[in-house]
């Protein structure tokens, strides 16, 4: 299971934002400006869940597979369609040109695909589970013991 911890920085009627925070490995990596994973601005948008509120802390978990899945069809679908489009337009129009703009077509197709396909799955498996973090009361908060 992969968890990250972010924190909820609006509430609106069906979804919430949360803006992750960076993992500490993030300053020591040689790609962080690749991935920009020391970036303080990455926002998500996912479903509301009750009893949160702007500034809780919150942990995003999701199972390994299904990251995976969510990878393969974000990179590997647009990248087969283009593979695809562009066989079928080298064996249609045998030249250069037709597998170019088979090539066009078929990675154009590929991203509608699999935005498509993340738009049907936006409230479902693929999303990460959000889980309220334990906060410790303000300092000065009323303090409550349980016998």
């Amino acid at each position: 299971m992969i968890e990250r911890r972010g924190k909820v920085i609006a509430i609106h009627t069906d979804s919430i934002q949360v803006a992750m925070q960076p993992e500490s490995a993030c300053s020591a990596c040689g790609a962080r400006r690749a991935c920009q994973g020391e970036a303080a601005g990455r926002v998500f948008s996912l479903p509301l869940h009750p009893g949160l509120r702007c500034g809780d802390t919150v942990s995003l978990q999701m199972e390994s597979g299904t990251l995976t899945l969510s990878a393969l069809i974000a990179y590997l679908l647009p990248a087969i369609t283009l593979i695809l489009g562009a066989w079928c337009g080298e064996w249609l129009g045998q030249s250069d040109n037709f597998a170019m703009s088979g090539a066009a077509l078929g990675l154009a197709g590929g991203m509608f695909a699999a935005r498509l396909l993340a738009r049907l799955f936006s409230h479902t498996e693929l999303q990460p589970n959000v889980q309220a973090c334990f906060q410790p009361p303000p300092f000065g908060a009323p303090h409550h013991e349980h016998p």
